[in-house]
């Protein structure tokens, strides 16, 4: 995931948010950030579409630790 921070935005890569360190008041920032960017509704969309473009599959993963699991075999 790549953090909607205004660099992201800007470039269009942006595809979620994240935060740190795990607390409340950086939640609180992460969601005020989060509620920026929706109501931009071309942003919010164009993160959405950049986001749907990841491939979450198992394909990559699955050949990784295939590999491995050879490997370790060997």
């Amino acid at each position: 995931m790549i953090d909607a921070n205004h660099a992201a935005l800007s470039a269009g890569v942006a595809t979620g948010f994240q935060f740190a360190p795990g607390s409340g008041d950086a939640l609180v920032g992460a969601v005020q950030r989060l509620c920026g960017v929706f109501a931009d509704r071309g942003a919010w969309t164009a993160m959405q579409k950049q986001g749907m473009k990841a491939d979450v599959s198992w394909q990559a993963s699955a050949r990784d630790y295939v590999a491995l699991f050879r490997s370790l075999a060997a």
